[in-house]
């Protein structure tokens, strides 16, 4: 064997050595995600703050609760694709039904993501696809309203025009376009060969261990430890050391349009290392900066170098605290409300037209 197949015969060696080294790793990591459930018995407090927060009900199973507590209405029928769409609410369950000419099918609906401005919702097809259905319901406006419709783009270019995907795209599925943020700690499993998942999650929502990482550790110390011993090594990740820099970098990747170039990403380190940045000049965006309501805001402003507050990190917990005096105020920094009340602020001070897309008002 010459000198140069040696190498290569070495090198492929290394490399497989490695790749079994890092999987053995990711297993685990995997395996000291423990869930929010282990938070309670010390952090009662903020757990209960989190779990009914938009961030803890970012995906909810339709079950009976879900159905009492939203309590939505019945769709109108809508056409799109030369077919009849309507949803239809019983007791404990939610379906759609597809009519094409004498011939009627009903679509299970089992998830629902989102609720502060729309909820969406998800219905399971073959190979373990999960697809959002087209017709979405407007919190703020109370109805059922066209979903693939309300995503058209509109551009500045006179010639250039755009129409409605088919609500069956890879664009509406959830196992590949969602990147985990409806959920914790997500893995699309997806096969290739066959073109279909197995994709799991540890739990549904965003939970205490997206923004302060695996907390088996921490569960761990803090277990074992005597009383009044001083522990100094928390096992956990601690946001209020971060920066206004880390902060950002936490919350962007759900909250920026971008293309994970890393395997995963754990708060506090550089975003720029683990994504792909879209810019503004994507079609996802208005000249002057304004997404289509999917609420990427980082992409808006933080490619404009503003800072989220410091305080950033309670807004997962709740989004308005009584503070001492009695009054009701919100964790959100002012910089940070401005870019949550970006309507007000954008016709304001950039003297931008008023928007209605995905029931967001943009």
């Amino acid at each position: 064997m010459g000198k140069f197949s040696r190498l290569i015969v070495g090198l492929v060696i290394v490399l497989a050595g490695q790749s079994c080294v890092n999987k053995k790793n990711a297993e685990q990591l995997e395996n000291q995600y423990v869930g929010s459930g282990s938070c309670i018995e010390c952090h009662e407090r903020f757990y209960q703050l989190w779990s009914p927060s938009f961030h803890g009900k970012a995906m909810q199973p339709i079950d009976a609760t879900f159905v009492a507590n939203e309590n939505l209405p019945n769709s109108e029928d809508f056409t799109l694709e030369g077919k009849t769409y309507r949803v239809g609410i019983e007791d404990s369950t939610i379906y759609m039904l597809e009519t094409d000419g004498g011939q009627t099918k009903k679509y299970d609906v089992t998830l629902a993501l989102g609720g502060k401005n729309v909820i969406y919702f998800l219905t399971p097809l073959e190979k373990g696809k999960l697809q959002t259905i087209p017709l979405a319901y407007d919190v703020n406006d109370k109805k059922w309203y066209n979903n693939p419709e309300s995503a058209v783009r509109h551009f500045p270019d006179a010639n250039a025009t755009d129409e409605a995907l088919p609500w069956m795209d890879r664009m509406y599925n959830f196992n590949s376009s969602c990147y985990s943020c409806h959920v914790s700690q997500l893995q699309t499993n997806f096969d290739l060969a066959s073109d279909s998942y197995q994709s799991t999650w540890k739990e549904p929502g965003i939970n205490c261990e997206t923004c302060h990482g695996p907390s088996g550790d921490h569960v761990r110390i803090f277990k074992n430890a005597k009383e009044g011993q001083v522990i100094k090594e928390l096992g956990l990740i601690t946001t209020s050391t971060f920066s206004n820099e880390q902060n950002n970098w936490s919350c962007a990747p759900c909250h920026a349009k971008m293309h994970p170039i890393t395997p995963s990403y754990m708060p506090g380190d550089r975003y720029f290392d683990n994504y792909d940045l879209v810019g503004l000049e994507n079609t996802d965006f208005y000249p002057d900066g304004r997404d289509l309501g999917e609420n990427y805001t980082y992409t808006t402003f933080g490619t404009q170098s503003r800072k989220y507050g410091s305080s950033l990190h309670q807004l997962p917990h709740a989004q308005n605290q009584v503070w001492p005096d009695g009054a009701q105020r919100s964790f959100l920094s002012p910089t940070h409300a401005r870019n949550h009340y970006k309507i007000r602020f954008a016709k304001r001070l950039q003297h931008l037209p008023y928007r209605q897309i995905a029931g967001v008002g943009e």
